[in-house]
């Protein structure tokens, strides 16, 4: 669903019936039905996952869709199959990491160093070179290495490289895009659980849950409860996976002075204020809570 930043739209949710996608299909990071772009997803290797679970769905008996759509949130909200999945890729995307920051330093800090500094040339253009190829080369192989100890077919692989090879400044972030790659297959919850502070942690999850919520209010006329009523339970079992609970996170401020407070960025309000100015989220009722 298209959402505008503050503002509700339910004119921007439409359905299309199973029988006018065509063939589902991801093409690099679109998910395709026919000739329709369905969804955008982070990565070619995500598309293509969202893309078979929608051909798995399609392919369910009506009656047994709602248990898909429960088994694949479930196994996109398994934080300790992310926790597990993080320990297989930590060392080779920090391997990834380090020599995509040596080939950052050296592209943007000591070429345009020898380029433009009076007299820096005396290290001579070919060190810096070969430094530069050989932190790029490590940087690619920690890359790879990060996806294949992810699971990643030898397609995935070599698609996900061909950018990093060509591209220098693309491969300095060597790192980040290996490890998008290898938990893609994660709600961002899930790695949030695993990779963040307990505080940032919280505000993401308190995010997530007033989204659902309201994305569930918005889109009640078009028949899409059943998918986030499935959502959150989905995001309750992982924040108790995670050490937490639904209350934990959506717990109100701690000042019993303000008449009313944004669920989303817990931003306190006096008396006569009915929504957030910057969420445009309905603010909730202190004595009400």
């Amino acid at each position: 669903m298209n959402r505008t930043p503050g503002r509700r739209r339910t004119d921007s949710s439409s359905f299309i019936p199973w029988a006018s996608l065509g063939t589902v299909q991801g093409e690099g990071m679109a998910v395709k039905g026919g000739s329709r772009v369905l969804f955008r997803a982070r990565s070619p290797r995500a598309a293509r996952a969202l893309a078979a679970e929608l051909v798995a769905l399609r392919g369910a008996a009506e009656g047994a869709r709602e248990a898909e759509i429960k088994r694949w949130l479930e196994a996109r909200c398994d934080v300790e199959a992310a926790r597990a999945h993080w320990k297989r890729v930590r060392l080779p995307a920090f391997f990834a990491a380090a020599f995509g920051t040596v080939e950052s330093l050296v592209l943007f800090g000591a070429v345009p160093a020898l380029a433009f500094l009076p007299g820096a040339d005396v290290l001579g253009w070919e060190r810096v070179v070969a430094l530069l190829g050989l932190s790029h080369l490590y940087a690619i192989t920690g890359a790879a290495w990060a996806l294949a100890r992810s699971g990643a077919s030898a397609g995935d692989v070599t698609s996900a490289l061909g950018t990093l090879l060509f591209f220098p400044p693309y491969a300095a972030r060597a790192g980040i895009h290996a490890l998008r790659d290898a938990l893609s297959s994660f709600e961002p919850l899930a790695v949030a659980a695993v990779l963040l502070p307990r505080a940032d942690f919280l505000r993401l999850a308190r995010r997530e849950l007033v989204r659902t919520n309201e994305s569930r209010d918005a889109t009640r006329q078009l028949g899409l409860a059943l998918f986030w009523d499935a959502r959150r339970n989905a995001l309750k079992r992982l924040l108790v996976a995670a050490g937490t609970s639904e209350r934990e996170v959506l717990a109100p401020p701690h000042s019993q002075e303000v008449a009313a407070w944004c669920p989303l960025c817990v931003t306190e309000y006096r008396a006569g204020f009915a929504k957030c100015s910057d969420c445009g989220v309905a603010l909730a009722l202190h004595q009400s809570v």
